[in-house]
């Protein structure tokens, strides 16, 4: 059996089973109003909850024996950062996010003025 289709076939079909060829030009465009979706966050309780974490960890590296400890940059205002340390010595092992982050979210802000110029 031949599955092609030939034009004769397509032409045999009844009319309200082929596709529209024109659209009507007189129409008008649609807008869509899409409402924008409201998000809440409570910046104390995310706070809050960062401290009680970093607690626990603290205290599961003292119970495991490791020579870590957690904190809170407390220079840092806008956004947290957490700065993994050995006890002993106070050397910085780690932060998080990354300097090479903050530099970039720095960058970034300070571009948003040249990038939009119109807030919605």
């Amino acid at each position: 059996m031949d599955s092609r289709i030939s034009s004769a076939s397509v032409a045999q079909q009844p009319i309200a089973m082929r596709a529209p060829s024109t659209v009507a030009s007189n129409t008008a465009p649609v807008e869509l109003k899409i409402p924008k979706a409201e998000i809440k966050v409570d910046t104390e309780t995310l706070k809050k909850n960062l401290e009680v974490a970093i607690n626990h960890i603290n205290e599961m590296m003292r119970d495991g024996g490791r020579n870590l400890s957690f904190a809170i940059d407390p220079s840092r205002k806008g956004q947290p950062v957490i700065i993994v340390r050995k006890e002993d010595t106070g050397e910085v092992i780690r932060q998080i996010p990354n300097p090479e982050v903050l530099k970039v979210a720095h960058s970034i802000d300070a571009l948003k003025g040249l990038l939009m110029n119109k807030q919605i």
